[in-house]
């Protein structure tokens, strides 16, 4: 199995350092929080169509600057119009609340979508996390969070990620919503994720034939698949100096 990078959930799983109540103002003293880097990629490039759905795998790359000092409770990613996203046809699957329930390691090998890393900073200090997601339903990702040195592996959760349709130039879009315990770890300690990498891929055979979590139907007519990602900003304690941050990319496609 390839090595895939979770996208959406180590969002707001990390640590910064405590900001002190005060007014909405004294956030203002950071640089504003946003997304400051972003890219998708879709492979194989080459497309299927809407008879012959190939299965791919969908990739992102995020950062958010380390200097923002901003925590964020919602994230959003958004797929090309040629993308989908779905799990129809599959029959095994391990949602949120098995993982919660029962661990990771109770989801059976088919329902595996996804392992891969996440940095965040608790102050000074560098946070390296381990995701592995898995297909949770029809439109649902069960994704797994935990640091993975001794001293943070009690940083812990179970999240979702739910498959919804999205406006265009997208179709669908992924939105993980991030826990209370993941945003503030510990009393006076802030999520600050600065730099997330994920890529998603899942298959299951049905009798006699595969089916696919991520396929492409087709190519814009200029061949670029359209990306986006969003963020969302809550305050810790003082309110963010914007309340929201996206950015788009494109990724090449071919007929």
């Amino acid at each position: 199995m390839k090595k895939f990078i979770a996208v959406a959930t180590v969002a707001a799983v990390g640590a910064t350092a405590a900001v002190t109540s005060g007014p909405a103002s004294a956030q203002q003293q950071y640089p504003l929080p946003q997304i400051s880097e972003f890219s998708g990629s879709v492979t194989p490039t080459k497309a299927g169509t809407k008879r012959r759905p190939k299965g791919s795998t969908v990739s992102f790359d995020m950062r958010v600057p380390r200097e923002s000092r901003a925590t964020v409770d919602r994230l959003t990613f958004l797929l090309p119009q040629h993308v989908r996203m779905s799990a129809k046809g599959f029959t095994r699957f391990c949602p949120s609340t098995q993982i919660t329930n029962d661990g990771p390691d109770s989801c059976h090998k088919s329902t595996r979508a996804g392992i891969g890393k996440a940095e965040a900073f608790a102050g000074s200090k560098r946070i390296g996390f381990d995701i592995r997601i898995f297909v949770g339903s029809r439109n649902e990702l069960g994704i797994w969070v935990q640091g993975d040195e001794p001293d943070t592996a009690g940083i812990q959760a179970a999240l979702r990620g739910l498959i919804n349709r999205a406006g265009k130039p997208y179709f669908h879009k992924v939105t993980i919503d991030i826990p209370q315990n993941l945003q503030q770890p510990a009393p006076g300690l802030y999520a600050n994720i600065t730099r997330l990498q994920s890529s998603i891929k899942a298959s299951q055979v049905r009798k006699g034939k595969r089916r696919h979590l991520v396929t492409t139907i087709g190519c814009p007519k200029d061949r670029k698949h359209r990306f986006q990602a969003r963020a969302r900003f809550v305050p810790n304690p003082d309110p963010p100096a914007v309340g929201q941050a996206k950015r788009s990319a494109t990724a090449p496609c071919r007929r």
